[in-house]
């Protein structure tokens, strides 16, 4: 029997480091807003953005309308 603790380690030294940034990256709102930006200037509509980076089409809206606000402001 392995207690808790080192099986806990031993996994933790198994996962790819390459991996764990990817996880990272993806739970990112602010890579995630700048995924949702580049997708919108490329002419994707918000239904296929919010589908294929599994968001609502509210949150994939509410991230355009808020970058093309702030850029009127400026």
């Amino acid at each position: 029997m392995i207690p808790i603790k080192e099986a806990v380690r031993v996994q933790g030294k198994a996962k790819n480091p390459d991996t764990s940034m990817e996880e990272l990256t993806a739970n990112d709102p602010a890579s995630q807003n700048r995924q949702i930006l580049e997708m919108h200037k490329q002419g994707k509509s918000n239904m296929v953005i919010a589908r294929e980076l599994g968001l609502g089409i509210g949150e994939v809206k509410l991230v355009i309308d808020l970058s093309n606000k702030h850029r009127k402001v400026r």
